[in-house]
């Protein structure tokens, strides 16, 4: 709803200041929070946001800066070459992972997914991608979209069964396992939730089909 009502705004300048200044918001609140706790006035209404909501990787905060980015990449149709979009893509992954490096230090970290560098390497990325040629998969469009529903089910099963069997300290505090555990769950569940689908929609067809022939 923020994003549509900037897309009515002719002012370049105020939506991308509005999206920013919100992304920054949320970047206090999430992997620079160490910063945020050690000024009472910040940490206390922090505090006061965290009553209504959990983490401030949400729809308010995280989400109109990278939706307004795409709008406006679909909409002005700029490009970067492809040499440049690498080396600065890559440029910036590094300062994100050295970001990243520098707040997991902190004992006050809230949360780990907002990042100051985040939104130049999702551009670069965004760019890269676009240049892209090739055919529409209905099938994969389809996984990507039943993986992204999933996904936190799929975290939260990791969780429980590692929690059953004893194993948290494996299959949970190690973040690189969890994270291969639950791309590997989700994977296999969506090209599963999509051939079930297929199936589905075949047989329904084929009784279709017969019902047809068998009034003619």
């Amino acid at each position: 709803m923020i994003v549509c009502l900037f897309r009515k705004n002719r002012s370049q300048i105020l939506p991308w200041l509005a999206v920013s200044i919100l992304y920054l918001i949320g970047l206090f609140g999430d992997s620079w929070y160490g910063i945020t706790a050690d000024v009472p006035l910040l940490k206390n209404l922090y505090s006061c946001m965290f009553q209504w909501f959990s983490y401030t990787r949400n729809g308010l905060f995280m989400a109109p800066l990278f939706l307004y980015m795409g709008m406006q990449m679909q909409i002005q149709k700029r490009t970067v070459k492809t040499g440049p979009c690498i080396v600065l893509l890559l440029i910036s992954l590094a300062c994100m992972t050295a970001e990243a490096f520098i707040t997991h230090q902190s004992s006050s970290l809230h949360f780990d997914a907002m990042y100051l560098f985040l939104p130049p390497v999702m551009f670069f990325l965004f760019c890269l991608l676009l240049k892209i040629k090739g055919m529409e998969s209905s099938k994969l469009r389809h996984a990507c979209s039943i993986a992204w529903i999933i996904h936190p089910y799929m975290i939260v099963a990791i969780r429980m069964l590692a929690m059953i069997t004893g194993q948290t300290a494996l299959f949970v505090d190690q973040h690189l396992i969890l994270y291969s555990c639950t791309l590997s769950l989700t994977a296999l569940f969506s090209v599963w939730a999509v051939q079930a689908l297929n199936s589905k929609e075949l047989s329904s067809n084929e009784r279709t089909d017969r019902t047809c022939v068998d009034r003619t």
